[in-house]
Parts: structure tokens; C-alpha cells; sequence
């Protein structure tokens, strides 16, 4: 049985909420046989994305390295890079979710899950970016082991009206979202196809 080991990333993205709320995308990757943790390590280390103890088990298998910037291991893929992307694509998505948040109490724009804690657009929009236009594209092969989210929802972002579940995206977020929905495209180009990647399984959930 091969070796496992946990790295994970809390992503922060502060917003100016009039309730001061943080919203962070948090990401748990799993890997088996990751060939390095060298370069995750340092740029992990640099943006506090890992916790100390989550440094301090990467620390534990930093034998082997990543290849430098611009390598052709690099263009193979990196933890770093991948890191890297996916912090861009939380800033990417930050607008479009401070517009939702600020106005989350009007009519329309928030309802309760069956567990009862507030369920919002905004938590199903970001979750379907993430893995239907960052992660994964649906109907094409993945380029992760799997990609887990939290949300239970049926989400559109392709035709309008936008939807999450039973609620319709206002007319008034369309631009907005239609935006995020672009640059986390454009972000998903970064992702290449590799032997690493796909030894990942990718967790999103969304905390305030």
C-alpha cells in the first residue's frame, strides 16, 4: 500500500463585510507517492497557506525537490504552481462573492439547507466555478484523482437565468459573475495535464 500524505491550504479571502466576515476557500490535498514537497514547502511558507504542523509534515518529506521555475518539470506541474492558482482563483471569485454577501438579506438571495445553516448563492457559485471551470470541466477527462465539494446544489452559470437550485441569480449579478466565470477559465489553462496532479483529490468547502 503506498504512502499517503495531507497537505492542506486555507486560502483567506478578507472582504470588506459590514459584518467583517472572512470567507475562505479551504483546500485538503491528498496525494500518494507526491514525487516532491520541496517547492510547496517554500512557497507555502511564504503566503502562510499550511498550518505549522501541515509545515512541519511537509518539512518531514522535503528529500526530494521540484524542479526550478521554467524546467521541464515545471511545465510537468508543481504543488507550488498549483498553489499558486489557486489562490489567484479565490481572488477571482472575492468580488462576485462580497457582491452576493453585502446583499444576502434581501429577498431571494439566501435560504437554509436541510441542516439548517444558512445556504447562500454565493456558496453554490463559487463551489461550481471551482470544480466545473477551474478544476474540472465537465465531459472532459479530469485532470485530478477527484474533486470533492461540500454543497449539494444544482448549479447554472451557462444560460441565463442563473440558478442555484430553486434561486434565480438576479439580473443585477449577471456581469459580475459572468466576469468571475471568465477568469477562472482562464486561470483553468495553468492546470496541465500530469502524473501528479492526477494523484491528487482535490476537498472545497467555503467557511465564514
Amino acid at each position: 500500500m503506498c504512502e499517503q500524505h495531507l497537505i492542506s491550504a486555507s486560502l483567506e479571502c478578507p472582504m470588506k463585510l459590514p459584518n467583517r466576515i472572512l470567507a475562505s476557500i479551504l483546500f485538503s490535498l491528498f496525494a500518494c507517492n507526491i514525487p516532491s514537497c520541496h517547492g510547496f514547502e517554500s512557497a507555502a511558507s511564504r503566503t502562510k497557506l499550511v498550518s505549522p504542523t501541515s509545515q512541519q509534515r511537509i518539512s518531514t518529506h522535503n528529500h526530494l525537490a521540484t524542479p526550478a521555475s521554467g524546467s521541464s518539470g515545471e511545465r510537468m506541474g508543481s504543488l507550488k504552481s498549483l498553489c499558486d492558482v489557486s489562490k489567484r482563483a479565490c481572488d477571482a471569485v472575492t468580488p462576485m462573492v462580497v457582491a452576493f454577501y453585502n446583499s444576502m438579506h434581501s429577498a431571494g438571495t439566501s435560504k437554509l439547507k436541510d441542516d439548517k445553516s444558512a445556504f447562500t448563492i454565493a456558496d453554490g457559485a463559487v463551489q461550481h466555478l471551482l470544480t466545473d471551470h477551474l478544476f474540472g470541466r465537465p465531459g472532459s477527462v479530469s485532470k485530478f484523482r477527484g474533486i470533492v465539494g461540500e454543497e449539494d446544489c444544482a448549479v447554472n452559470l451557462s444560460e441565463r437565468p442563473f440558478t442555484v437550485d430553486d434561486l434565480t441569480i438576479p439580473e443585477e449579478f449577471v456581469p459580475i459573475v459572468e466576469k468571475a466565470r471568465r477568469d477562472i477559465s482562464l486561470l483553468a489553462e495553468e492546470i496541465v495535464d500530469c502524473d501528479l496532479y492526477r494523484s491528487l483529490t482535490i476537498f472545497i468547502g467555503t467557511a465564514w
